[in-house]
């Protein structure tokens, strides 16, 4: 009969896609991964996975039947569990909670280390991620996103709210001059960031009176990280449109200044997602309202 540690086996082989990165989520040598596998195909008579290269794998069709079933199976088993800690009143197991690197450095790891002197009998294993577009579904319970999102299939919880604005150094300032209308970014240097496959070439702001105007850039430098494009918009390097959640602090030390008074970004508000199975979990719901009460942007 398939155990719960057979299940778990092959839903890392199908999230990791390797016999290497299977192994570090359980805690096991890759010998004993792959020995633990092949005794699942000689128990199912199934080829379950393909060997690619040293350690790559390739789920065969009858793997990735069972690694769907499996994911299914043990959020149903993760489910019953916290239910019974329900009914006893505790908050205990495993979390997975993936965010953006800066925002998950900056805020949710700090409130990760107070939630678990509060709940010491949660585990949490946080990862951080340059391109949440990547993630699979199936790999977290919680995900953070810094950014508006409409989906169906999952639930949403506003943990801050959090404006973006447009800044630049008062060096460049000096040096380029300011900006009283959002069509003199044309005239500018200007920073993008490139998250989540998108390099931000267009940058729309809507007046106190109710007008709205896009501008597409052309950008002079870009990253995928956030904090690089902080560091060379206070470097003087150009223009940036960041979140309030990064840039108030380098605002209230000078280092920035906070431009085109009266016009604002789309906000970004901080946001958690979960699967609407997980939003009826004891443990996920105690997790979402100690960053509700912990992440405060100022």
């Amino acid at each position: 009969m398939i155990s719960s540690d057979d299940l778990t086996l092959i839903s890392y082989l199908a999230k990791g896609k390797s016999i290497a990165a299977a192994a570090r989520e359980l805690y096991l040598t890759p010998s004993a991964v792959s020995q633990r596998l092949t005794i699942l195909e000689d128990k199912l008579g199934l080829e379950l996975a393909m060997r690619n290269g040293r350690s790559g794998i390739v789920l065969t069709s009858d793997g990735e039947f069972l690694a769907d079933r499996a994911v299914n199976l043990l959020s149903e088993l993760q489910l019953i569990q916290d239910q019974v800690n329900e009914r006893k009143g505790t908050v205990s197991g495993n979390i997975s909670i993936t965010a953006p690197y800066g925002f998950g450095r900056h805020y949710i790891a700090p409130a990760i280390a107070t939630l678990c002197r509060k709940y010491p009998d949660l585990s949490i294993d946080l990862e951080l991620s340059a391109d949440l577009s990547r993630v699979p579904h199936n790999s977290w319970d919680i995900i953070i996103r810094v950014s508006p999102i409409v989906d169906s299939n999952f639930t949403s919880m506003m943990l801050a709210a959090n404006r973006r604005l447009i800044c630049a150094s008062p060096e460049y300032i000096e040096q380029h001059g300011s900006l009283r209308h959002p069509e003199d970014i044309r005239q500018h240097q200007c920073i993008a960031i490139n998250e989540d496959g998108n390099a931000g070439a267009y940058w729309s702001f809507t007046s106190d009176q109710g007008q709205s105007t896009t501008i597409k850039i052309k950008p002079k430098f870009i990253t995928n990280d956030g904090e690089t494009a902080l560091n060379w918009a206070i470097g003087g390097m150009g223009l940036l449109v960041r979140s309030e959640w990064s840039a108030l602090p380098a605002i209230a030390e000078k280092k920035l200044i906070e431009l085109l008074p009266g016009w604002d970004a789309p906000a970004a508000p901080v946001v958690a997602i979960t699967s609407r199975q997980g939003a009826d979990s004891l443990r996920v719901q105690a997790v979402l309202d100690h960053l509700v009460k912990t992440i405060e942007i100022c």
